[in-house]
């Protein structure tokens, strides 16, 4: 039986036939529902629970005499310990197709503001990369929306499929298959870079999968992973064999990494906001997750982070594909979806990270549950 707690406030629920037998509890008082539509007022003396169309039983844990069954159009009050029945009363509660369509417009009006700043941020000094995974360039092929860009930087499709990004009106790209990925050349060095990504994790992998993966494997490569444990990794290839491994802890890599004291496992299903910075002058690596940061590492070594050819999605490249393999995710692709990346060739503040977030959240940043959660 599904069951919702109501501690203090006004609740407003349309319980379908399907789940009949759904329970507002409050205190005390047990609301057990018949498929209708219900509200209930909860406070620290008085309790009221109003009937606008089916019915629900009544009843008191306290007191095992009390128990009542109200139709609709009618309503029952506790106060001073005693019940009262009245008629029931929407106007104290609100009315949810207007709740609907005040969220559906102030979506819009979001929306709207968002593509506006979008195209201001492509346009932004140090910017490398922008994508906005919209399926309107030639077919395999992402466009960079930096101006000027060299085309090398538009990333190349390998697999993966269009979906339903965080707003109504826009696309991501799905990675489900075990080679899915986005492959692209970002020539130069950098003392610093950001990357930003707004992604929907649906399972952990196995492994390692790719957010960011520099393919040359030399001193200033920089990666950027989730692991199966959900933990945020993102790390410089050093070339010096000194780190102990984060999975073992005993084990010497040649990685100095930063790894996130939180787990995206809680974050399954959910659209999210990260961030990576890698600093080389200041030697240090941040990660932020919807506008907070999870993760700092002082580095030991000043290297310059290098890019050349990369890959977002996967940690496989093309010599790792055997025909011979079973097909299916091997654990190495990123499970989810992505809807928009960017890469900026300088380390970006905490207040740069927190606006990007809150100007691409789909509702207000001080609305932190996602209708879904509601």
């Amino acid at each position: 039986v599904g069951e919702l707690k109501l501690t203090k406030g006004t609740l407003m629920a349309e319980v379908p036939p399907a789940a009949e037998g759904f329970q507002v509890t409050s205190g005390d008082t047990v609301v057990t529902d018949f498929g209708t539509e219900l509200g209930v007022i909860a406070s620290e003396s008085e309790k009221e629970v109003h009937v606008f169309s089916g019915s629900v039983e009544v009843r008191s844990v306290s007191d095992s005499q009390f128990r009542k069954e109200l139709v609709g159009g009618r309503a029952i009050r506790l106060q001073d310990e005693q019940w009262t029945e009245a008629l029931a009363d929407n106007s104290e509660f609100p009315n949810p197709k207007a709740i609907s369509k005040g969220l559906a417009g102030e979506q819009e009006a979001r929306f709207s503001d968002w593509q506006v700043a979008t195209a201001k941020f492509s346009k932004r000094p140090g910017m490398l990369v922008h994508y906005l995974f919209s399926p309107n360039g030639s077919e395999g092929r992402i466009p960079n929306l930096v101006p000027d860009s060299p085309p090398t930087s538009d990333g190349i499709l390998i697999g993966g499929e269009w979906s339903l990004g965080r707003w109504e009106r826009k696309t991501a790209l799905s990675f489900n298959g075990e080679s899915d990925r986005v492959r692209l050349v970002v020539p130069g060095k950098y003392d610093a870079l950001t990357f930003l990504v707004w992604m929907r994790l649906d399972a952990l992998p196995s492994h390692l999968a790719a957010i960011w993966r520099a393919e040359d494997l030399r001193p200033g490569c920089v990666r950027w992973n989730v692991d199966h444990l959900g933990r945020l990794r993102m790390g410089v290839y050093t070339g010096k064999k000194e780190f102990s491994s984060p999975s073992t802890h005993k084990d010497l890599t040649e990685w100095d990494l930063a790894i996130s004291n939180v787990r995206m496992d809680r974050e399954l299903g959910r659209w999210v906001h990260l961030a990576g910075v890698y600093d080389s002058k200041n030697q240090m690596i941040e990660i932020w997750l919807n506008g907070e940061k999870v993760a700092h590492k002082d580095l030991r070594y000043k290297l310059t982070a290098t890019m050349g050819i990369a890959q977002i999605g996967s940690l496989l490249v093309d010599d790792d594909l055997d025909p011979n393999r079973k097909t299916g995710n091997t654990g190495k692709t990123i499970q989810g979806r992505m809807d928009e990346y960017a890469i900026m060739g300088r380390a970006m503040s905490a207040t740069e990270i927190r606006d990007h977030y809150r100007q691409g959240k789909p509702r207000d940043a001080r609305n932190q549950a996602d209708p879904t959660d509601w």
